[in-house]
């Protein structure tokens, strides 16, 4: 191998590493936008929870579960059985939630709440 051909193929390699070192690069810096939307395994705690609204037990069609110390419930039976009108925004992706008489939610109110245990 003559001094060119060696050179050429020195280049050869460095161009080839430098490419797929880019290219991982990218794919890996796009990854944690993606990997919000996409899907994400968690460990959940199914606990019997009921959902009671005034004294009265609220049928569910999916059974409320603990994550990370807080309880997540479908919202749509959550909101049906408060007299909240509530839509599925797919767009945003969003559920939104509205009432007759709105009143600003205070600081404390939107911060979740863990559960004892």
């Amino acid at each position: 191998m003559n001094l060119i051909e060696k050179e050429f193929f020195s280049f050869k390699k460095r161009a080839d590493f430098l490419a797929g070192f880019l290219g991982a690069a990218v794919l890996l810096a796009g990854t944690p936008g993606l990997a919000k939307s996409l899907t994400q395994k968690v460990t959940a705690r199914f606990a019997n929870i009921q959902l009671v609204v005034n004294d009265q037990v609220v049928k569910t069609s999916a059974e409320p579960f603990i994550y990370n110390g807080n309880v997540y419930a479908p919202v749509a039976t959550v909101a049906n059985a408060l007299g909240i009108k509530q839509k599925r925004d797919n767009r945003t992706p969003a559920v939104r939630c509205s009432t007759s008489t709105a009143s600003p939610l205070s600081a404390d109110s939107t911060r979740p709440h863990p559960l004892p245990g």
